[in-house]
């Protein structure tokens, strides 16, 4: 997410949690969303998935989860 523009999300890229916290959770489901509409990402349930992200970037942001929590395995 680029710092001047919090409607550009990546999930490759770390989000600005001053930045997130500005959105609101339907806000945040949209750049999911739109994120995965650009990237022509097929989804059985576009909705669901982007939620998922969300509550993972919610929790990076309020650093109950790391990046580095994700890859482990």
């Amino acid at each position: 997410m680029c710092p001047n523009d919090m409607h550009n999300y990546d999930p490759m890229l770390e989000v600005d949690p001053k930045l997130w916290d500005l959105l609101d959770e339907d806000e945040r489901v949209s750049v999911v969303m739109k994120y995965h509409q650009e990237a022509d990402i097929d989804l059985p349930d576009e909705y669901t998935h982007a939620l998922l992200h969300v509550i993972v970037e919610n929790q990076i942001a309020r650093r109950q989860l790391t990046r580095g929590d994700l890859t482990k395995g």
